[in-house]
């Protein structure tokens, strides 16, 4: 029983750990701490390895879905995601 409360909370321990996931400094951080992180974790966006098209898809899904974003932030913030959180920063797996 013991056993299992730990690795219970180990698992929770690790997924705050992911949750606290430090940022790239860049254009559209500001963006992404001030829009997304409303509902989304920085670990939830950080496991993400998408390409450009998929990040802007995302970004209009959730625009849809009622994230506030100006018109002129939204390029910037695709920009942001895709360079830092694209194909080639696929992120390590986590033990």
């Amino acid at each position: 029983m013991r056993a299992i409360i730990a690795a219970g909370l180990a698992c929770v321990a690790m997924a705050a750990a992911r949750d606290d996931a430090d940022l790239p400094e860049g254009p559209g951080k500001a963006i992404l701490e001030n829009s997304c992180e409303e509902c989304h974790d920085a670990g939830r966006i950080a496991d993400k390895a998408w390409a450009k098209d998929k990040w802007r898809e995302t970004v209009q899904d959730m625009i849809a879905r009622g994230a506030t974003l100006k018109p002129g932030e939204i390029d910037t913030l695709v920009d942001y995601l895709a360079t830092y959180f694209g194909p080639d920063n696929k992120p390590e797996p986590q033990p």
